[in-house]
């Protein structure tokens, strides 16, 4: 990966080499890499996930806010506009079908061709989607630098930088935004007006020494970034979000290695 100026802040431009160990490893994160993973609906979501970075496929008239918004849609219009051939279905199917987990089970079964089209599709392209998470990655990082406090912005600047030369640190930064969004604030979720993306895990490294260790900082930060997501979550939310932290935690420990 070679560093560029954009604004002022260096960022990575990807070879077709790095967007496939980018996308493999996604997959794993996401999927352990289970092709059958590929296109899911956890039982404790209200929406369908598609492809190896699980791009959540919003229902029609689902209203609620989410970090990253309805991704798989976006991941639909960015294949047509780098001119990748979609499976028929989902050529017609632009907007996500089901409202429920039932629903979709019932496509499964009576439409498993189709399903599986869709399934092969992700598999076999997984550097497009790579691709994909990363143009937005470098769009929206800028914003984010933009959105700490003045006197933090060229400290988080220098930061970002060291692990944007780094392979793991670029790998932690693109990951971690993928699966927790930015966290610019306005339209982003929040438990008790606290966030929990990319934005908040570098302005908790920022309070540290974090020259000593980038990656290490990042890592705890995260950590502590997430472990403060359930700490402000509703009563009501919390054994959910509790059922998740060391499958998150896992992932972060994951980003000190070259490969996995």
């Amino acid at each position: 990966m070679n560093a560029i100026d954009l604004r002022g802040l260096r960022t990575a431009t990807f070879t077709s080499k790095d967007l496939s160990n980018i996308g493999e490893k996604i997959f794993f994160n996401e999927t352990s890499r289970k092709i059958e993973k590929l296109i899911f609906w956890n039982s404790k979501e209200k929406f369908p996930s598609f492809g190896i970075a699980h791009f959540v496929w919003l229902p029609k008239d689902y209203k609620q806010s989410i970090p990253l918004g309805d991704v798989f849609s976006e991941f639909l219009t960015f294949c047509d506009e780098h001119k990748i051939s979609l499976p028929a279905w989902l050529q017609s199917n632009r907007t996500c079908p089901w409202t429920c987990p039932e629903e979709f089970e019932e496509t499964k079964t009576k439409d498993s061709e189709m399903i599986e089209s869709v399934r092969d599709f992700l598999n076999t392209q997984k550097s497009i989607q790579a691709a994909f998470v990363v143009e937005k990655f470098v769009k929206a990082l800028p914003a984010v630098i933009d959105k700490m406090r003045e006197e933090d912005k060229d400290q988080a600047a220098e930061y970002c930088n060291i692990l944007l030369n780094d392979q793991r640190g670029c790998f932690a930064l693109i990951d971690y935004s993928s699966f927790k969004g930015f966290g610019l604030g306005e339209g982003s979720p929040a438990y008790n007006h606290q966030n929990w993306g990319l934005r908040q895990v570098i302005e908790r490294v920022l309070a540290k020494d974090w020259r000593d260790n980038c990656l290490e900082f990042f890592i705890e930060s995260a950590k502590e970034t997430l472990a403060n997501r359930i700490t402000n979550a509703p009563i009501e939310q919390q054994p959910i979000e509790q059922s998740y932290i060391l499958g998150w935690n896992n992932r972060l420990d994951r980003y000190r290695l070259e490969q996995f």
